[in-house]
């Protein structure tokens, strides 16, 4: 029976699915405009952060004057525990702004929060994750287009075909900042490598499985090549370590298949190899580049533990380490509050000796808000209390992902919300992605299309 992702239901699948079919006479083009700017929004998870926020503003809006006529199907969300303990997790951050030493910016911080209404807006096209997927898939296409367009742009002097100049920097990001973008971009290549590597569906024509795996295993060349452009460290280790994860499962997978197809398997396995000249080719191409930055990063480590000097890059992001953790040894339950680590950061400017106390002005002036590592980050503001409370809401979010990947037979459109979910945990040790909206849009997004229960499609 379908409905193991439903707390508590005892009615059978049927009435399920009634219950999420069920709308009301005067709605009966609801679907049709939901859908519509569901996909515009989908597309433009993929754009600039002011395209996210007004799409996402205005499915919302859509949802809320159908919400009446589709309450049987929204109640069905909450008998689902991803969405009741995001809720409890969301709730918390806000009750931790009573606490905060900065109630304004701890109310912006849990404010970033606000794509988790991705998973009621979703709900009711829980249907059409396909059609979803591929308008994210479009949106990330577009984007590397114009990362590329950025790079003739610049380097062939064009001013029109230029996004971003990044002459001095030599780290073309396209049209989002440079550390948005190579995260993004982990975020893109898992939403498209279920396509380029896991087996076909059983039932999919032998043309079409070919015209899918290529597709896909040229986007995701073109996301590896634009997450090494970016020169974002924390994307590039996050990326490799999603390419290994997936070729990991591809194989498994493949070992599960009964009798699979000898031409499919040597497809997928030429797919891999291509992935892993291309990601060997890209760091040659910008050898001169990344090699910098790798020596960078040796040396800021190395001046950081033998030396304790912060003043750098990783550095500084090695003292917030130890700065959350301190925090959190302060005020263990409850956390400083949301918003409440920079204050607490500023307050032990006068008592830090030297080194740290020109790594706290560093850290003000670049104005810098949490501890660049998601999982500490959580632990320091809302203590352990919402450490768990996250811990609960993502292990029931991954047992949702999970499943609704197998009950796909994991095809494209099942593993993507998954793998494209995993790329964005794998940012944990560098990044708060949930606190920046770009991430924390697609994030959610990805959550969404795999929903603890959905109707199997007719």
């Amino acid at each position: 029976m379908n409905t193991a992702g439903l707390w508590l239901w005892k009615k059978g699948e049927y009435a399920a699915v009634h219950a999420f079919d069920r709308r009301e006479w005067f709605d009966r083009f609801g679907d049709f405009f939901h859908l519509t700017f569901a996909l515009v929004a989908a597309f433009c998870v993929a754009c600039p952060v002011s395209f996210i926020e007004v799409a996402g503003a205005v499915v919302l809006g859509i949802l809320l004057i159908r919400l009446w006529f589709i309450r049987t199907c929204i109640a069905l969300l909450f008998r689902q525990p991803a969405w009741l303990l995001a809720l409890l997790f969301v709730g918390w951050c806000f009750a931790s702004i009573a606490w905060s030493a900065d109630p304004a910016a701890g109310f912006l911080e849990a404010a970033s929060l606000r794509f988790a209404l991705f998973l009621p807006v979703l709900f009711p096209l829980a249907r059409q994750r396909t059609p979803l997927l591929i308008a994210a898939a479009l949106g990330f296409a577009v984007a590397l287009v114009v990362q590329a367009a950025n790079s003739v742009g610049v380097s062939a002097g064009i001013p029109w075909l230029i996004t971003r100049d990044f002459t001095h920097t030599g780290r073309n990001s396209g049209w989002w900042p440079e550390v948005v973008g190579g995260g993004l971009l982990v975020g893109a290549l898992g939403l498209f490598l279920p396509g380029a590597l896991f087996p076909s569906p059983p039932h999919a024509a032998r043309r079409e499985a070919f015209f899918t795996r290529a597709v896909f295993t040229g986007l995701s060349l073109a996301a590896i090549v634009g997450i090494i452009a970016t020169g974002t460290r924390g994307a590039w280790l996050a990326g490799a370590a999603l390419v290994g994860i997936a070729l990991a499962a591809a194989v498994m997978l493949r070992l599960r298949v009964p009798r699979a197809s000898m031409r499919r398997t040597l497809l997928a396995a030429g797919a891999a190899a291509v992935l892993l000249a291309t990601l060997a080719a890209g760091l040659l191409l910008t050898s001169e580049s990344a090699a910098r930055r790798v020596r960078d990063a040796r040396a800021e480590v190395a001046r950081a533990f033998e030396r304790d000097e912060y003043e750098t890059n990783i550095g500084l992001r090695i003292i917030m380490v130890r700065w959350a953790i301190d925090a959190l040894r302060e005020r263990p339950i409850t956390g400083v509050g949301v918003g409440g680590l920079r204050p607490y950061i500023e307050s032990r400017r006068d008592t830090a000796p030297e080194n740290e106390r020109r790594a706290i002005d560093l850290f003000l002036a670049d104005n810098h808000k949490h501890a660049h590592n998601a999982a500490l980050h959580t632990l320091a503001t809302t203590g352990l209390v919402g450490g768990l409370l996250s811990l609960a809401a993502l292990s029931a979010a991954g047992v949702a992902l999970v499943r609704q990947a197998r009950l796909a037979g994991w095809a494209w459109h099942g593993a993507a919300p998954l793998m494209g979910a995993l790329g964005m945990l794998l940012l944990t040790p560098f990044d708060v992605f949930h606190l920046t909206v770009s991430l924390s849009a697609f994030f959610f997004f990805c959550l969404a299309l795999a929903p603890s229960w959905r109707p199997r499609n007719p």
